[in-house]
């Protein structure tokens, strides 16, 4: 059975927060070691709309990462951490900047992520990136506005083409 698009593009932001995750370790003051911590757990949050009229196809990414997460768990965990396993921790972010925003909020004050996977939506996007630079946690987006890395975020990581881009090519 081939991958279909929607497959592919949420395994490669489940790579993008995991390869993110990895960049979270801190100095170690064990002679010969590697210079990582070496946690139990990796956080990752997502950010997904779950209710309202998006939650279809984001629920179906979330239970891609979900998926993911497993599958990586069952195999060993993470080997950059020492077979730490991976845990996923999902807010809803509704249909609304203002969900958006107390959702990442709410991940963020709670759960402590070392990167989060979201929101899709490029208007939520906006909002939840807001949060993750504040809270200098790095967050993987597939949306498209250009707006999301015109403010010269440290954090943030446009995977997809942004919109300006699109239909650019060949038209010359």
């Amino acid at each position: 059975m081939p991958v279909k698009r929607r497959q592919f593009l949420s395994a490669a932001g489940l790579s993008g927060a995991i390869a993110l995750a990895g960049c979270a370790g801190g100095e170690s003051d064990d002679a010969g070691s590697t210079g990582w911590d070496t946690p139990s757990e990796v956080v990752i949050g997502t950010l997904t709309p779950l209710s309202g009229p998006f939650a279809r196809d984001w629920t179906l990414v979330k239970k891609g990462v979900d998926f993911a997460v497993e599958e990586i768990n069952a195999n060993g965990g993470l080997e950059v951490f020492d077979g730490a396993e991976m845990t996923v921790v999902s807010q809803d972010t509704g249909e609304s900047t203002s969900t958006a925003t107390s959702a990442a909020q709410s991940l963020y004050s709670s759960e402590s992520p070392v990167a989060t996977v979201g929101s899709w939506l490029s208007s939520q996007t906006i909002a939840t990136t807001a949060v993750s630079e504040r809270n200098q946690v790095p967050q993987l987006t597939l949306s498209y506005s250009d707006e999301i890395t015109a403010r010269g975020f440290e954090y943030v990581f446009q995977t997809s083409p942004k919109s300006s881009q699109l239909g650019s090519q060949g038209l010359d």
